[in-house]
């Protein structure tokens, strides 16, 4: 396992050691001397900008953890992970459903995870691209996967169409 490797499983342990969903300033310091070490390492960047999500109100700016994310695509532009969690971000915290799609996209190109399959699938679905959702859906590989299950049962329901606008 390459250094930063090692250095980045260390701090994603610390961070699950801590027993905390939110992270603390201190917990992100830990992770910038890393990357003043080891910049050209997209793990540490992706973890990072987890991190910053995970801060709460007294943490960062969160399109810090957009920047971070951009960082770790920039230094390899092979980082699936990454771009699925520019995805993500956009998703759930810009709601620019179009950059999210972009992103997961570019993700399932350079390898296709379930996370990245799923989180498209929900934005597809909020497209109103039910199909095209469900068919994503059906390229889990793990087939136990209660979210995947989850998500699949919330599209067919409905819960993900887009709400008409009121007049």
């Amino acid at each position: 396992m390459s250094d930063s490797k090692q250095i980045t499983e260390e701090l994603r342990g610390k961070w699950r050691e801590s027993g905390k969903i939110e992270t603390t300033p201190e917990m992100i310091v830990e992770v910038e001397v890393a990357l003043a070490r080891h910049s050209d390492c997209p793990d540490l960047w992706i973890l990072k900008g987890n991190m910053i999500e995970m801060t709460g109100d007294n943490g960062p700016p969160l399109d810090l953890a957009l920047e971070s994310y951009q960082k770790a695509v920039e230094v390899s532009s092979s980082c699936g992970e990454g771009y699925a969690e520019i995805g993500h971000y956009h998703d759930v915290i810009t709601e620019n459903l179009e950059e999210a799609e972009s992103a997961f996209r570019k993700s399932i190109e350079i390898s296709e995870t379930d996370d990245a399959l799923m989180g498209l699938a929900r934005v597809e679905a909020q497209l109103d691209r039910k199909e095209e959702a469900l068919e994503l859906l059906s390229r889990i590989q793990d087939k136990t996967n209660e979210d995947a299950k989850e998500l699949r049962d919330e599209i067919e329901q409905g819960i993900w169409d887009p709400e008409e606008d009121e007049e």
